[in-house]
């Protein structure tokens, strides 16, 4: 009994001693592995939102910016009579995280205007008022635009547009009144003003904006149908040569368009300017000749020019009758100055052909 429980001792101590460390081992193996395992299935995941937390986090200050945002770029009105103005705000937003700054609006004519928010901070909005002028678009379709340039980077530039159908209001002819010719002709100009039937109106008075350089008439009369249509008759004053431009102002009786204006342009010359001034026709027939036909017509002119001085010598023209011509008699000065300009016409005209003959030959 007493060698048996002695064994069993023995058999003990070796178990606790030899055997148990390596199912400890083996334990904490076991552990490790499932530890490991557990990790590897977690690891990825737990490192991509780690990953994305610290992009964020980094790039937090770099991805603010503004972001410039229209409802409704476009706008398309009703009908409206000519003259009236338009007046449109469109409405800016910031969608982005940063200030929206609308660095400049650009218009596409002289007849529209604009005022617009500057600054617009995020989740904010401002407006860009445009005004358009619609006289002289009656009976025709009007469209305008407007580039906005802001600090959004992604769109630096937008377009804005507003158009629409405009009445007309009244017929004017011609639209421009000319005045041109020479110093000492009658120069007179007639414009017919009509109301259109849909919209009549008087005119109550007229005025020029300058008026120094220009007489004028308006009259009232009545159309084949009944209705008023009026004339006005514009008369040249000035009498030295040069151009000139004024605008007479007719008043009306009308709210819609209280004022008509008519733009009145001039243009006066003096016999020499009107002789040296060529017309299209007369430039593009001697750009298609030859240096023969430059010479010849350069000839011509100086035989003119050369029978001119022979009058004005002797008092007498080719037919052998007396002339009035003081102002040549006593200006031989500048008949020298356009005889040698001819000269220099004549040797420039003989050198071209003499070139044009070399080429031909070779």
């Amino acid at each position: 009994m007493n060698a048996m429980l002695k064994t069993f001792c023995c058999v003990s101590i070796f178990y606790l001693c030899a055997v148990s460390p390596c199912l400890s081992i083996e334990t904490a193996n076991a552990d490790t592995t499932e530890v490991n395992k557990e990790a590897a299935k977690t690891t990825p995941e737990q490192t991509t939102k780690i990953d994305k937390q610290e992009i964020t986090e980094q790039t937090k200050d770099a991805s603010k910016a503004p972001s410039v945002f229209f409802p409704a770029p476009r706008f398309e009105f009703e009908r409206m009579i000519e003259g009236e103005e338009l007046l449109h705000d469109f409405v800016v937003m910031n969608k982005g995280t940063d200030i929206l700054l609308v660095r400049k609006v650009k218009t596409t004519c002289g007849c529209t205007t604009v005022s617009y928010s500057k600054k617009i901070p995020p989740g904010g909005e401002g407006k860009i008022t445009m005004k358009v002028n619609t006289r002289g678009y009656g009976g025709r379709k009007l469209t305008k635009n407007i580039i906005v340039m802001t600090n959004d980077p992604l769109a630096p530039k937008s377009t804005l547009t507003v158009s629409g159908k405009i009445e007309k209001f009244v017929t004017i002819t011609p639209p421009v009144l000319r005045l041109t010719g020479k110093i000492g002709d009658e120069l007179k100009s007639i414009v017919k003003i009509i109301p259109e039937s849909k919209y009549p109106f008087s005119i109550t008075g007229i005025r020029a904006r300058n008026g120094e350089n220009i007489k004028y008439e308006l009259k009232e009369n009545r159309s084949a149908s009944g209705g008023k249509e009026y004339t006005v008759t514009v008369e040249n004053l000035k009498k030295d040569a040069g151009a000139y431009y004024d605008v007479l102002i007719l008043k009306t009786d009308s709210k819609i368009q209280p004022e008509i204006k008519i733009n009145v342009m001039a243009r006066l010359m003096d016999d020499d300017a009107s002789a040296q001034t060529p017309s299209k026709a007369s430039l593009t027939k001697e750009k298609r000749g030859n240096g023969t036909n430059d010479a010849n017509k350069v000839n011509n002119f100086l035989e003119v020019l050369q029978k001119m001085q022979q009058q004005n010598t002797t008092g007498v023209n080719d037919k052998g009758t007396p002339i009035q011509s003081a102002t040549a008699i006593q200006d031989p000065e500048r008949a020298k100055a356009l005889k040698k300009k001819f000269e220099a016409l004549i040797k420039q005209a003989k050198e071209k052909q003499n070139v044009k003959g070399q080429q031909e030959e070779q």
